[in-house]
C-alpha cells in the first residue's frame, strides 16, 4: 500500500511539476527582462527562458531552474540581444503605425480602417518570427545574418506550422482576455510553450546535427 501511495504521489509530483515550472519561467522572463533595463533585457531572457521551456517539452524538466536560466541568460548576452534589433525595429513601425491609425479615426477619415492592416501584419510576422528565434535558442550558432534570413524566410516556407503558430497564439489572447488573471502567470511562458510544441519537432526533425549545424528551410 506504500508503495502503490508513494507511487501515486510521485507522478503527481511529476504532472504538477508542469505548472510549476511554467509559472516559474515567467517570473524568470519578466525578471530577466528588468534586469536588463527592458530594451537589452528581453531578448537574453526569452531565449533562455526558451531553452528551459523547451526542454519541460521534451519531458526533461530542469532540476536547477534558476541556475539553468541565468546561465542562459549570461550566454550569448551581447548576441541575443543584436538577434532582436529587427523586432525592435518592426515594434516600432507597429506602434507608428497605430497612432497613424487612431489620429485618421479621430479626424474622421474613411481610409483610416485600411491603416489597419499593415500594423496587424507586421505584430503577426514579428511574432511568429520571434517565436521561431526562441525555438532555435541553443539548437544552432549560426552568423546573425543567417539566423535573421532563418527566422524570417521559415515562417512562410513552413506554413502549416506557422499557421499553427498563429492559431494558438490567437487562442491564448481569447483565453487572456477572458481570464486576464493568468498573463501575470503565464503571459510570456504560456504562449511560447504552446508555440515550442509546433516549431520545436519541426526544428528537430530539420536541422542537421549539432556538430554540422546548417539553417535551411527546404
Amino acid at each position: 500500500m506504500d508503495a502503490e501511495n508513494t507511487g501515486w504521489a510521485s507522478r503527481l509530483m511529476a504532472i504538477l511539476r508542469y505548472p510549476a515550472q511554467l509559472v516559474g519561467l515567467n517570473l524568470l522572463i519578466v525578471l530577466g527582462t528588468v534586469v536588463g533595463g527592458v530594451v537589452l533585457g528581453l531578448f537574453p531572457a526569452l531565449r533562455a527562458g526558451a531553452a528551459l521551456l523547451d526542454a519541460l517539452r521534451r519531458g526533461t524538466p530542469s532540476e536547477t531552474l534558476v541556475r539553468t536560466f541565468v546561465a542562459h541568460y549570461r550566454e550569448d548576452f551581447w548576441r541575443s540581444n543584436l538577434l532582436g534589433v529587427p523586432f525592435w525595429v518592426l515594434g516600432a513601425l507597429a506602434v507608428v503605425d497605430l497612432q497613424v491609425f487612431r489620429v485618421a479615426a479621430q479626424a474622421g477619415d474613411a481610409f483610416g480602417s485600411a491603416l489597419l492592416l499593415p500594423f496587424v501584419v507586421v505584430v503577426t510576422i514579428a511574432g511568429v518570427a520571434l517565436i521561431y528565434l526562441a525555438a532555435l535558442g541553443t539548437r544552432v550558432r549560426e552568423g546573425v545574418w543567417a539566423t535573421w534570413r532563418f527566422v524570417f524566410v521559415a515562417p512562410f516556407a513552413w506554413l502549416g506550422t506557422t499557421i499553427g503558430v498563429v492559431l494558438v497564439l490567437g487562442a491564448f489572447l481569447v483565453g487572456t482576455w477572458q481570464l486576464p488573471w493568468l498573463v501575470p502567470l503565464l503571459g510570456f511562458s504560456g504562449p511560447l510553450f504552446l508555440a515550442l510544441t509546433l516549431v520545436g519537432p519541426r526544428l528537430d526533425a530539420t536541422l542537421e546535427p549539432a556538430d554540422e549545424p546548417a539553417l535551411d528551410t527546404h
